[in-house]
C-alpha cells in the first residue's frame, strides 16, 4: 500500500493506493490509518485492485446490529408486570421464555459456523477438522440446555445468568479456535466481540428485571 498527495492548483488530493487480496483483509486496517492521516482540505481516493467485497462487510455490521434488537426489546419486555396481558397470556413470562429461545437460536447459528469452515477449507488437517466439528454442535446443545431448565421451571435468573456464560464461553472459543487459521477473520472476530457485549448486557437487563 502507498498514500501521497497531488495538488493541482488550489485543490488538494489524498491518494491511497492498495492491493486487496480476497483472502486477506488486513490491508484495510491500513487504508483507514492513511485515510485518518489525510490533511485536512484534501479529498481521498482510494485506488487500486480490490478484491474484496466491502458491502459484504457493511452487511455483516447491519445485519449484526439488527440482530440485537430482539434482544432489547424482549428484555425490557421483561420489565412489565404480571399484570400486563395479551388476551390470558402475561407478556412479562412471555417475553423471557422468548428471549431464552432467541439466544437459544442465535447459540446455533454460532456453532454452525465453524462447520462452514471446515466445508469451505478441504485441505484443513483433520485435527483442526475435528475440533471444529466438535465445537460447533456444542453452542446448540448450550442453547437447548438453557431452553428446557425454562421449560422444567427452573428459576429465569438462573437460565439468564447460564445464557451470559454460554455466549461469553463461544466467544472465547471463537477466538482460541479461528484467529489461528486466516487473518482475514480478524473482522468477524471483532464483530462478535461487539455482538456478544451487546446480547449479553441485553440479558443481564433481563436478568435484573427476574429478582
Amino acid at each position: 500500500m502507498l498514500s501521497f498527495q497531488l495538488i493541482l492548483g488550489a485543490t488538494r488530493w489524498c491518494i491511497v493506493g492498495c492491493y486487496i487480496p480476497p483472502t486477506n483483509l488486513t490491508t484495510l486496517t491500513h487504508v483507514n490509518e492513511a485515510w485518518r492521516a489525510c490533511p485536512n482540505g484534501c479529498h481521498p481516493i482510494l485506488l487500486g485492485d480490490l478484491n474484496v467485497n466491502l458491502a459484504a462487510l457493511r452487511n455483516a455490521q447491519m445485519l449484526g446490529a439488527l440482530g440485537l434488537l430482539p434482544f432489547f426489546a424482549l428484555a425490557l419486555l421483561a420489565w412489565l408486570p404480571e399484570s400486563a396481558l395479551i388476551g390470558r397470556l402475561a407478556i412479562g413470562p412471555l417475553a423471557r421464555l422468548s428471549l431464552v429461545a432467541y439466544a437459544a437460536v442465535i447459540l446455533s447459528f454460532l456453532g454452525a459456523v465453524h462447520w462452514g469452515f471446515v466445508l469451505l477449507t478441504p485441505g484443513m488437517p483433520y485435527p483442526q477438522v475435528r475440533r471444529s466439528l466438535l465445537w460447533g454442535v456444542i453452542p446448540s446443545l448450550l442453547g437447548w440446555l438453557a431452553l428446557l431448565m425454562m421449560f422444567v421451571g427452573i428459576t429465569p435468573t438462573l437460565v439468564f445468568i447460564v445464557l451470559i456464560a454460554d455466549l461469553l464461553l463461544v466467544r472465547l472459543m471463537d477466538g482460541a479456535l479461528l484467529r489461528r487459521r486466516a487473518s482475514q477473520l480478524d473482522r468477524y472476530l471483532e464483530l462478535r466481540t461487539r455482538l456478544t457485549a451487546g446480547a449479553s448486557l441485553a440479558l443481564a437487563i433481563a436478568l435484573a428485571a427476574s429478582f
